[in-house]
């Protein structure tokens, strides 16, 4: 049997410790398209409005123009109600913006929003949970300006193109 001077596998050891790792690679994303918001505006954020304003931005939060974003009837995603392309507009905060739709929503309608590459069927997306305003009343803004009412509330989505 052989045998090994005994700093010899401490060196050995030492030598491995001290090798950087490799970096992991981040893996890709699932989909193409990820839900990063859906959240009802506050009733000074709204005043009053029944609205879906929804957001396309890349990886670094920067507004994307000319995609697809459709709304439809919840629980059926065949049933187009509307179809939009983003564009630099708002008319949430009134701030023109790259990447931006905006969808009306109506008493007793339930829909969902997807990203689409053809304007009807949903692309590599996420797609929201069922959006309605049938919330009840709030409290109106401390300046008369209004707020969330029956049927008169609305949605910030914002969608992430992840590649």
């Amino acid at each position: 049997m052989r045998r090994w001077p005994a700093g010899l596998l401490l060196c050995t050891l030492a030598a491995a410790a001290a090798a950087p790792a490799q970096p992991t690679p981040t893996p890709k994303p699932a989909k193409q398209y990820t839900l990063v918001e859906v959240r009802r505006l506050s009733p000074c954020e709204n005043r009053g409005k029944h609205n879906i304003y929804v957001k396309v931005v890349d990886a670094n939060g920067n507004g994307v123009n000319g995609i697809w974003v459709v709304q439809a009837v919840a629980g059926n995603l065949g049933q187009v109600l509307a179809k939009r392309r983003t564009e630099q507009k708002d008319y949430w905060l009134m701030n023109p913006e790259n990447g931006r739709v905006t969808f009306d929503m109506f008493k007793h309608g339930q829909y969902v929003i997807f990203i689409s590459e053809d304007g009807v069927t949903p692309a590599s997306t996420d797609i929201t949970q069922a959006l309605h305003s049938a919330f009840a009343d709030e409290a109106n803004c401390p300046d008369g300006g209004g707020g969330n009412t029956l049927y008169h509330n609305s949605f910030s989505v914002i969608f992430r193109k992840n590649w």
